[in-house]
């Protein structure tokens, strides 16, 4: 009889681990800075041997392979990266994770037994990972991954996924300081480090044909789909967060969560 698979795809594996590593007091930011999912200790984080604000860079496969271990190794001239690199898979060999470990990667098993003997079954679940990790693996770097300054959500896992990349963050806020402030000048592209050409070019914005001392002053243009119509989730989430109080964040962190809960059950 063919073994049943226990997760139908990585985008299924990282949900749940997500999850997992949201209620030890994690950060997740999906599909961010090369990773699957990138995870940032919060300042009360359960985790044994990390520090608040450690991150770990996590590479999912349905399968332990050389290629995911391939993603795994920092590049020879890397100076940016996480404090520990990390591989997701459902099962693990003991000669996978012999060799992961002399690469200095943490292994997270996304199954457990369901209990002992002959009679046990592999069922879904994460044991003891992300529950301590052993310091001599931590990596320094001259400086962390980038992740954006709230938590945003997309599909991870997924053959086309919509990564989260700074551009994508700043342009978006962009376009929201600039509709609520009513205009927007090169001298806040300059600021935001982002090029305006492209914005031009994609008719995103409206010459006013006025000035704000040397810097023309400029509209958005919805009617051309700009950053903040095309990431609605972005603009959605970084919109809120400027408005909520701590309760009220709480509260929407644990909607969000759920909406990813739903999404994946849909």
């Amino acid at each position: 009889m063919k073994k049943a698979k226990l997760y139908t795809d990585e985008k299924e594996l990282c949900v749940d681990f997500a999850e997992h590593a949201k209620s030890l007091g994690w950060k997740v930011f999906p599909e961010t800075s090369g990773c699957d999912l990138l995870l940032v200790a919060g300042d009360g984080v359960k985790t044994v041997g990390v520090d608040a604000g450690d991150q770990v860079g996590v590479q999912a496969k349905l399968k332990g392979n050389l290629e995911v271990l391939r993603q795994s190794i920092p590049g020879p001239h890397q100076t940016s990266g996480p404090a520990y690199q990390a591989v997701l898979i459902p099962e693990v060999t003991p000669d996978f994770e012999y060799i992961a470990r002399e690469l200095r990667i943490l292994v997270f098993k996304g199954s457990t037994n369901n209990g002992w003997g002959p009679a046990s079954k592999k069922i879904k679940g994460f044991g003891t990972s992300l529950i301590w990790v052993p310091r001599d693996l931590k990596l320094y770097y001259d400086a962390p991954l980038w992740h954006p300054d709230v938590e945003l959500w997309t599909d991870p896992g997924v053959s086309s996924p919509k990564s989260i990349t700074p551009w994508k963050v700043n342009s978006v806020r962009l376009c929201l300081d600039a509709i609520e402030r009513g205009h927007v000048t090169t001298a806040h592209f300059r600021e935001a480090r982002i090029s305006i050409k492209r914005w031009i070019d994609n008719k995103w914005l409206k010459d006013t044909g006025e000035r704000v001392g040397k810097s023309k002053r400029y509209v958005i243009n919805d009617a051309t789909r700009p950053p903040h119509v095309l990431y609605p989730e972005i603009a959605a989430k970084i919109g809120r967060d400027n408005s909520l109080n701590e309760v009220e964040q709480e509260e929407h962190n644990r909607i969000l969560s759920q909406r990813i809960r739903d999404r994946w059950s849909r």
